[in-house]
């Protein structure tokens, strides 16, 4: 029988003792919970699972995968008693899944599951009387499958209890999705980690009310980011906010109202920290508003840990606070040459530690400290170490060109771009898009410099590619004043002089009617350690199916393309053909030159979702020598063939290729 619900539910409405759990506290319920998630998840209406108040031990992990719209609710939540009588479950209003199984198990993980709902619970990592021994590893683990994101999921009114990780969102970095989740109204206590994000897209949380009562770390970012909290207690974590990853897609947190509780003895006895921020991507924009330090008795800790900061700041972030109130020193700012570390404090109070004496900076850490008071509202005088801004940019030479440029050659069309610094743009044959039409997927000559990273054409997230000639032609005319934004020809060149920090680059695109050529040529003024640079990066549509090549070496290679993701060629060849049997068309590189002391790699990348990417790598971890210059130059034929030759058809053109040079 289903009993009254604490939030709204539609759909097929099951109850998990139905299926036979007890919720007594001694029955292994794991069996009936399979079953019971099973049914409630292949409801086509989206199933809702009702748990009654009790403790349901589980033994084993319950598995949810691909389900849409399932609900889990329960009689209410628990967790503030201390292991043992009263535990939770022992009261008749709270549902408690409590973990018997091996120790550091998962008790829940859901696999590409959308729209997911959770209300009324309590999840125990134990039913030992020592919390920290023999428990679960993670509570609720959440992952994606290939072509099921884990997204749009809420949590309400669930605690999470005495784990090692109470929620985990993805298992490694290359991971889609794990993203767009809300929790309101989350406890958790004595887990070593409370939310933890393992994968790069895993981006756009929101907390409302979290309470974290003797943690580890709260809020653990070793990858994505996004994140939105309102309203936060802390009392004995030892960490509130961890970033590690961040970045240009999602390096952005902001934290209203957060409460940072020192128990033992107000802060004298032991040292909270409440932001630890060394983003991996070198970016991450962290806000708090209405911050309350309430480590009160810190003047009075004589522990090795006394001058500890609240935030320790490293390169890459720049934090803001505002209208905040600090008992204790503030923070350190560790940047690096190739990125600051920053810190803006403003409108707050400062009590025990002064300004001055709350904030330590090395070489590359900023900080500015303005209109800030005592506790007795006497206003503080500012406290300021920030840069001299860089005198105004130079306008770049292709200013007036317009923001695109479209060539259509017969029934070949492609696209130039300004924001990608004019690198070669999708391509079309006959009507049919062959190369995606995302920014960010086309990339012309990029070096990864060692302790700078990725330099060049659209890759502008550490420095911007420098353009110093720019000459378009159409069939065979030099184009005189401002290009237009479109033409049709039967033959269009790009010639593009540019600089890449030390490195210099010439660049020559030809758009024919029936393929394109590109060569770049490379050199440097002074030696160039790299550790690597890549040339001709183009992003075929996801459409392609197959792989055929012919290596340098005569060997022949191919395959196909399974969305899984990983490089499915790292050699050099020859020619190497892509190809589509929904379009029945595809498309063949040759490798016209490529310098032998570069150690060039022609590369396939399966990237799920995305794109099935060509490119050449080379200078891996090399050096490119001052007063030489390397070159570089592929054809690219587009051709249409049935499924059964179209690998003849590639090579035929490839072949013919090699006879017109």
């Amino acid at each position: 029988m289903l009993m009254a619900m604490p939030f709204a539910v539609w759909g097929t409405q099951l109850n998990v003792k139905d299926f036979g759990a007890r919720g007594d506290g001694a029955t292994d319920d794991t069996d009936a919970f399979i079953k019971a998630l099973a049914s409630a998840a292949t409801a086509r209406d989206g199933g809702a699972l009702y748990i009654p108040a009790g403790k349901y031990v589980i033994t084993r992990t319950l598995e949810i995968e691909k389900a849409r719209g399932l609900k889990l609710y329960g009689d209410g939540a628990s967790g503030l008693q201390p292991p043992g009588a009263p535990f939770p479950g022992d009261r008749d209003s709270s549902s408690s899944l409590v973990w018997h199984g091996r120790p550091g198990g998962t008790m829940i993980e859901t696999r590409g599951c959308g729209g997911i709902s959770m209300n009324g619970l309590t999840l125990c990592g134990t039913g030992a009387a020592k919390p920290d021994k023999d428990g679960a590893g993670v509570l609720l683990q959440l992952r994606n499958v290939a072509g099921f994101g884990q997204m749009v999921n809420s949590i309400d009114n669930v605690s999470f209890l005495f784990a090692g990780t109470a929620i985990r969102a993805g298992a490694e970095s290359a991971e889609h999705t794990c993203s767009d989740m809300h929790f309101n109204n989350i406890l958790f206590r004595g887990v070593r980690t409370g939310f933890q994000v393992m994968n790069d897209q895993g981006v756009d949380f929101t907390f409302t009310f979290l309470f974290c009562l003797d943690v580890g770390t709260a809020l653990d970012f070793q990858r994505g980011g996004n994140l939105l909290v309102n309203t936060a207690q802390m009392t004995n974590c030892d960490l509130f906010l961890n970033i590690a990853g961040g970045g240009r897609n999602a390096g952005v947190y902001l934290l209203n109202n957060v409460r940072q509780e020192a128990t033992s003895n107000g802060g004298a006895d032991k040292r909270d920290t409440l932001l630890r921020s060394y983003p991996c991507w070198k970016l991450a924009q962290v806000k708090f508003v209405n911050f309350n330090d309430v480590q009160w008795n810190w003047r009075n800790n004589h522990t090795p840990d006394r001058d500890k900061p609240l935030c320790d700041i490293g390169p890459g972030s720049a934090v803001v606070f505002e209208s905040s109130i600090f008992n204790s020193p503030l923070a350190n700012l560790t940047g690096a040459t190739d990125a600051d570390a920053r810190l803006i404090v403003r409108e707050s109070c400062f009590s025990n530690a002064l300004p001055e004496l709350s904030v330590k900076a090395g070489e590359n850490g900023y900080f500015k400290l303005t209109d800030n008071f005592t506790d007795k509202m006497k206003l503080l005088s500012d406290h300021v170490k920030w840069p001299t801004p860089p005198p105004t940019r130079a306008e770049r030479v292709d200013a007036p060109w317009p923001k695109e440029i479209v060539i259509t050659a017969g029934d070949l069309q492609t696209r130039l771009e300004r924001r990608s610094f004019w690198t070669l743009y999708r391509l079309d044959w006959q009507g049919r898009r062959l190369g995606v039409d995302n920014f960010g997927a086309h990339y012309g000559s990029v070096a990864n410099f060692p302790g700078v990273g990725l330099v060049g054409s659209g890759h502008t997230e550490n420095e911007e590619e420098r353009i110093e000639k720019l000459e378009l032609f159409i069939d065979g005319k030099a184009v005189e004043g401002i290009p237009l934004d479109s033409y049709r020809c039967d033959e269009a060149k790009l010639v593009k002089d540019s600089a890449v920090r030390g490195l210099r680059f010439h660049t020559e695109i030809n758009v024919f009617r029936d393929r394109i050529e590109e060569q770049v040529s490379m050199s440097a003024v002074n030696d160039i350690p790299l550790k690597l640079v890549y040339h001709f990066m183009h992003p075929w549509g996801l459409e392609m199916a197959s792989w055929h090549g012919m290596k340098v070496d005569g060997g022949v290679v191919g395959g196909e393309f399974s969305g899984t993701g990983g490089f499915l060629l790292n050699a050099p060849v020859q020619w190497l053909a892509v190809y589509a049997p929904s379009l029945a068309s595809g498309a063949v590189t040759v490798v016209r030159e490529a310098p032998a002391d570069g150690q060039t790699f022609c590369k396939l990348w399966d990237v799920p979702s995305r794109y099935r990417k060509f490119y050449m790598q080379s200078f891996s971890d090399k050096t490119v020598e001052a007063g030489k210059t390397y070159r570089y130059a592929v054809t690219v034929m587009p051709f249409n063939a049935s499924g059964g030759d179209w690998k003849t058809v590639a090579a035929r053109l490839a072949v013919r290729d090699v006879i017109r040079r």
